[in-house]
């Protein structure tokens, strides 16, 4: 039966590729940094202003939360 004597020099470099392939790939990939992070966030809408759209006076916070579902029925 023959020994391997050197057979952990095989597993450095596989154990070394393992490691580093995935990195190097990770590094060359990277996306170059854009020079202003804001072009990515989306604009805000408007707020509209709901005082004219209630009729109240609400005598409590269920009875306007009642009175907002009947236009945003998912929120």
């Amino acid at each position: 039966m023959r020994t391997f004597k050197y057979i952990w020099i095989f597993g450095l470099i596989f154990t070394g590729l393992i490691i580093i392939l995935p990195i190097a790939l990770l590094v060359t990939d990277a996306e170059e940094p854009q020079s202003d992070p804001r072009e990515n966030v989306e604009e805000d809408r408007p707020h509209t202003d709901h005082a004219n759209l209630l009729q109240g006076p609400f005598e409590t916070g269920r009875d306007v939360t009642r009175a907002c579902l009947e236009c945003h029925p998912d929120a």
